[in-house]
C-alpha cells in the first residue's frame, strides 16, 4: 500500500505545521466516478455502494457518470483528479484492464496507476443461442459447430468489451471458425438472437434472463466456474474441459490513487468490506444480478494482475484492437 510522503525537510517543518494541518478526512463530500451512463449495471452497484459509504463516513458519496469511448473519458476524469481521498472511481474490468490492451492510442493509462480498495460484486456473463441451433449445451454446440463450412456469428456490445475477449477465448480454446459482430445496442443483440439472424451471444445475464425463460433463446453456458443464482440450471462453461480456459467474470471495484494517503485507502477497504454484509445491500446486489465479492488490499490487486495478465495473452492472440 501507498506510504504518506515526507513534504517538507526536518528544519523547516515546525515553521509550517500549523499551515498544513488538516481536518480528519472526509470533511467534506466526496465523489465517486462512474465511467458509464446512469441506469445501467454498474451504476446501480455504485449507488448501492455510495448511499452505504455516506452513511459510514458521516459525508455524501455523490455519484459522478462520465460516459464516453468505452469507459475512458470517466476514468480519465479520475486519474486527472487530486490524490487527496475526495476522487474514488466505481471501475470495472472493461475500463480498468481491457481498454489499455484494446485501445493503446487512447486508453493513456496503466493497472499501476489505480489503487484497488475492494472488490465489491461480480456476475458472470451468459453465452446464448438462437432458439433452432441444433444443440441443447456446450458438448451438442461443439460437435455442431465443428460441422460448419461458414464461420459461426457471435455478436457481443462491441469490439474490444470484455464480452469480445471471453468470445475470443471460446475461439481459441475450441478452435472453432467464429466472427464477432459488434452491436451498440444490447436490446437489438437479443432481437436479432432471437429471429436467428445471428448464431451466439455473449451478454450478461440480467438482460438475457427474461428472453431465456419466455424461450426465446437458448443458454448454453455460463462464463464462471459456479452457478449463476439468477439461472442455476446452467452449466459452468470453464467446468467442461473444451472449454476450461474459457472463463471470465464481470466485476465492479472501487478505486483510489496510488498517492492517496494510505490510512483513507486501508478505511476504504474496511468500510467495503463491512457495507458488503449488509442485508440492504446484498438484497439489492440480488436485485441487480450480481454477487457480493470480498477482496480489498493485496487480495484485489492480486486478482487483478492475474487477469490482466491472462486477458493480455488473448488480445496478443487474437489481435484485437479497437481502433
Amino acid at each position: 500500500m501507498p506510504t504518506r510522503r515526507t513534504a517538507l525537510t526536518l528544519g523547516l517543518a515546525p515553521l509550517a505545521a500549523p499551515a498544513l494541518a488538516q481536518a480528519p478526512w472526509p470533511n467534506k463530500p466526496v465523489t465517486m466516478v462512474v465511467p458509464y451512463g446512469a441506469g445501467g449495471n454498474v451504476d446501480g452497484v455504485a449507488r448501492v455502494v455510495a448511499a452505504s459509504l455516506s452513511t459510514r463516513l458521516g459525508q455524501q458519496v455523490v455519484v459522478e457518470n462520465v460516459t464516453g469511448a468505452g469507459g475512458v473519458i470517466g476514468t480519465d476524469r479520475f486519474l486527472r483528479a487530486a490524490p487527496d481521498g475526495y476522487t474514488l472511481m466505481l471501475g470495472v474490468e472493461s475500463n480498468v484492464m481491457v481498454a489499455p490492451l484494446v485501445s493503446p492510442n487512447t486508453a493513456r493509462y496503466a493497472l499501476t496507476d489505480f489503487a484497488p480498495i475492494a472488490l465489491l460484486a461480480t456476475q458472470p456473463l451468459t453465452i446464448a443461442t438462437r432458439p433452432d441451433l441444433p444443440a441443447n449445451d456446450l458438448d451438442g454446440f461443439l460437435a455442431w459447430g465443428r460441422q460448419q463450412p461458414n464461420p459461426i456469428t457471435y455478436a457481443t456490445s462491441g469490439i474490444g468489451t470484455s464480452l469480445h475477449v471471453l468470445g475470443e477465448m471460446i475461439r481459441q480454446a475450441t478452435n472453432l471458425q467464429m466472427e464477432h459482430v459488434p452491436y451498440r445496442v444490447g436490446a437489438n443483440i437479443l432481437a436479432d438472437l432471437a429471429a436467428s439472424r445471428i448464431d451466439l451471444a455473449i451478454l450478461p445475464t440480467p438482460s438475457v434472463a427474461p428472453f431465456f425463460r419466455e424461450g426465446r433463446i437458448k443458454i448454453i453456458g455460463v462464463s464462471s466456474r459456479t452457478p449463476d443464482p439468477a439461472i442455476p440450471q446452467v452449466p459452468p462453461m470453464p467446468l467442461n474441459p473444451a472449454f476450461a480456459s474459457a472463463e471470465m467474470i464481470v466485476w465492479q471495484g472501487l478505486f483510489g490513487h496510488p498517492r492517496t494517503d494510505a490510512a483513507i485507502l486501508s478505511r476504504l477497504s474496511r468500510e467495503c468490506q463491512e457495507l458488503g454484509r449488509e442485508p440492504a445491500v446484498l438484497t439489492r446486489y440480488e436485485a441487480l444480478g450480481v454477487t457480493r465479492a470480498d477482496l480489498t488490499d493485496g487480495a484485489f490487486a492480486r486478482f487483478l494482475q492475474g487477469e490482466s495478465e491472462r486477458f493480455a495473452a488473448v488480445v496478443r492472440t487474437g489481435n484485437i484492437r479497437a481502433e
